[in-house]
């Protein structure tokens, strides 16, 4: 999404988008959304991998990781199994640590052989 655009709705998408403008609604995908230094997003937010170097508000859910570099800001919850926080970034909200699906897999696993060793 360009610097100067202004958008609203919901938006899927499928690889690597980037925002660089101003986005509201919701937004989802199976990838990492990029919300740039220039990027303001107000929206429920579900991807695997969030990178925030603007200004984020709203609740996310990151599956796999979620960044807030030291230009970014996010006002909500975030649910992910991994948090990034650079000195100098702004986050008001409260984070909730999953546990990631491929770990959680194998901790089972692990859990399973452990059982039936016994």
């Amino acid at each position: 999404m360009a610097r100067d655009s202004v958008s609203n709705g919901t938006l899927n998408f499928e690889g690597i988008v980037q925002v660089d403008g101003r986005y509201s609604g919701e937004v989802t995908g199976p990838q990492t959304l990029i919300v740039s230094e220039t990027g303001v997003l107000i929206a429920k937010i579900t991807v695997a991998h969030l990178v925030c170097k603007g200004i984020v508000r709203g609740n996310v859910v990151a599956t796999n990781k979620a960044e807030i570099h030291a230009s970014g800001s996010v006002i909500g919850d975030i649910k992910t199994p991994a948090l990034c926080i650079e000195e100098g970034a702004r986050f008001r909200g409260k984070c909730h640590m999953t546990m990631n699906p491929a770990k959680s897999a194998l901790t089972e696993k692990k859990k399973r052989k452990f059982f039936l060793a016994v």
